[in-house]
């Protein structure tokens, strides 16, 4: 019997999400690519054509297309045209306003989540603990999500997009003008704060004393102070912004609430600024007592306790924080893998310095079992906990040897993964045209 013909290869359509999928993929291995002989320049050539690839799918979407807010929000980090992107991120607030018919937690709720990092207070250097520093910066888990995109979020994007314009007018790494078109607000001062301005005063009207007010307070105070010559109504006094958004919080948050924590503890750090100790240990004493176990909060205010107590003598009040501080870094890190990672060293390195190298093992060996756990897809805390071992077979003779061992098996790994990505770059380079 004649053998039929296979059928022609049906075309694969080609979507804005398995164009993000490659992008990101190619974005991956641009590092691995300075192993191979102009790996870096053609993986990075590759990426940046990915992503116009990504830019012009999601162009493409229809102005109604309910795919355009997270279409959007994924395109942020991944375009360089920002006249483009700005397009795109005011159509999927049309989209978002049209999905939300009205309601506020369907158009503000992603403020509700927490926007700002909060960094360290304390860090070991030369032998000694430094207090100082820790303010909050844009970055906290919900910047960079794109699972609840609403009015709010989006808005909120638009403002990175106006501040990023205004204060990088060419790209900081290439020295050259980023490519493609300008934004609408190019030439209009103060573009982002007036943009987070209307943000405020459109949800002040929606809902007052919902804690999305709170969220675009706290950027009001990062933003504005970038911007000091702004008269909007947002760019209120630095005091007078803290009281109101801690105000907001603890009106409308329970009180073991992650984000109000994060609210004292930035308000603790003010405090120690102004040379205020006492009302600031007892602010970060009131973050132990009430924040939820586990709480990245809970991790700063014992290291900031940690150091005041030191500075007094008081090593009994130091010990007495460890015990609570290990409890809390034995308990899952999440996405939070920097905070687990630099607490803990900074906690042991002064328990070694005291002479403890035991609390200083308990204190790595709390925070490699917080690690330990699952912390989601795209989260990696082998590096860290590797580091972590070898530290703790440091000031841990006995248990140094299994120690070791675990901690340089997961740096082999770490390696023969990199090893096989730079595989995957000569493959990539190799396949092209």
């Amino acid at each position: 019997m004649p053998v039929s013909p296979s059928p022609p290869p049906v075309p694969v359509t080609r979507t804005w999400r398995t164009a993000l999928a490659d992008a990101n993929r190619l974005e991956q291995l641009r590092h691995p690519g300075f192993q191979v002989a102009n790996g870096y320049k053609s993986m990075t050539a590759l990426a940046e054509r990915a992503d116009d690839e990504l830019a012009a799918l999601v162009g493409n979407l229809p102005d109604d297309s309910p795919e355009l807010p997270e279409a959007a929000c994924k395109l942020v980090p991944r375009s360089r045209d920002r006249g483009h992107l700005e397009n795109q991120l005011l159509r999927a607030i049309t989209v978002a306003r049209a999905r939300a018919k009205g309601q506020v937690p369907e158009l503000y709720g992603a403020l509700r989540a927490q926007y700002l990092a909060v960094q360290l207070g304390t860090r070991w250097r030369s032998d000694r603990l430094e207090r100082g520093g820790g303010d909050a910066i844009r970055g906290g888990a919900a910047s960079y999500q794109c699972d609840t995109v609403d009015v709010g979020h989006l808005r909120l994007l638009l403002v990175d997009l106006y501040f990023a314009e205004q204060n990088y007018p060419i790209d900081p790494f290439t020295k050259q003008p980023f490519p493609g078109t300008s934004t609408s607000k190019k030439t209009a001062h103060h573009a982002a704060v007036n943009e987070l301005d209307a943000l405020h005063k459109e949800v002040v009207v929606a809902a007052p004393a919902d804690t999305a007010v709170a969220t675009i307070l706290d950027l009001a105070a990062i933003y504005c102070s970038s911007t000091p010559k702004s008269k909007v109504a947002v760019c209120m006094d630095p005091s007078k912004l803290s009281d109101r958004v801690l105000a907001i919080r603890e009106k409308a948050l329970p009180s073991d609430d992650p984000v109000l924590a994060d609210t004292r503890v930035v308000r603790a750090r003010a405090l120690l600024e102004r040379k205020r100790i006492a009302g600031a240990e007892a602010v970060l004493r009131r973050v132990l007592a009430e924040a939820r176990p586990g709480a990245e909060a809970r991790l700063h205010a014992a290291g900031d306790l940690i150091a005041l107590h030191r500075e007094r003598g008081d090593h009994a009040g130091v010990h007495s924080l460890e015990l609570s501080l290990i409890d809390d870094l034995a308990r899952p890190g999440g996405r939070s893998v920097w905070t687990w990672t630099e607490v803990a060293t900074t906690a042991a390195a002064v328990a070694k310095s005291d002479g403890r190298p035991s609390d200083a093992a308990s204190i790595l060996a709390a925070a490699v079992r917080g690690l330990s756990h699952p912390c989601g897809a795209d989260c990696d805390t082998r590096a860290s906990l590797a580091g972590l071992l070898a530290a703790q077979a440091e000031v841990d003779p006995r248990a140094a040897p299994a120690l070791t061992q675990e901690s340089t098996r997961l740096k082999a790994e770490l390696d023969g993964e990199y090893a096989r990505q730079v595989d995957e770059v000569r493959r990539i380079l190799t396949a092209r045209p």
